[in-house]
């Protein structure tokens, strides 16, 4: 844990300090957009925060031969009953205690007000960016730094998604997700199937 909150710590002091810069090699910019995923990730994935109800949710729908689009397609009712026994199983998972998870999650705010900060300069100055459209060799998600971004940052963060779609820089999947969550995360939203309300906020 320690070595872990040191490392962000590095991180976050990392792209605080950076210049101004253009993002005009691409090289350059598959490395910071992959240093962000990992920092976006690292908290995340702990123990002490991380909620085994979509995992349990998940052996649940396998245990009993159900694809996720016959999940999908299930009615409110019958997807509410498997999430409240997944819920059941969730809530005896031992936690961390409420201190703890608060102190872990201020550490995880400031880490995703820096990426968004960061991904909100690069989309100005690049447009939408890809793993593909740049040639990264690493893992890079941005549509996952804006899927987390604080609510401080939605109206900025709006107008330049609006831009980038409707100049075709960025595709309707990641539009979506992002706009989902600038609406609140609102349950209307189904990337499976959109003409059934999803039970399921994606993180």
């Amino acid at each position: 844990m320690r070595n872990i909150l040191l490392t962000l710590t590095i991180s976050i002091i990392f792209l605080s300090c950076k210049k101004e810069n253009n993002y005009e090699n691409d090289t350059e910019l598959c490395t910071i957009l992959a240093e962000m995923i990992e920092t976006d990730q690292s908290i995340r994935k702990l123990p002490e925060l991380n909620d085994p109800f979509f995992e349990i949710l998940d052996s649940i729908r396998k245990a009993n031969n159900l694809t996720l689009e016959i999940y999908s397609n299930l009615s409110t009712e019958e997807q509410l009953k498997w999430g409240k026994i997944a819920r059941e199983i969730a809530e005896k998972r031992p936690k961390g205690s409420k201190k703890v998870r608060d102190s872990l999650w201020q550490i995880q705010t400031e880490i995703d007000r820096k990426n968004t900060k960061l991904l909100i300069d690069i989309t100005k100055k690049r447009g939408w960016v890809s793993k593909d459209g740049l040639g990264c060799t690493e893992y890079i998600a941005p549509v996952i730094i804006f899927r987390h971004a604080p609510e401080e940052y939605w109206e900025k963060i709006k107008p330049l998604i609006d831009k980038e779609y409707a100049e075709k820089r960025m595709g309707s999947g990641d539009y979506e997700f992002i706009d989902n969550h600038l609406r609140g995360r609102p349950l209307d939203w189904n990337p499976n199937n959109k003409n059934e309300k999803s039970l399921i906020k994606t993180d």
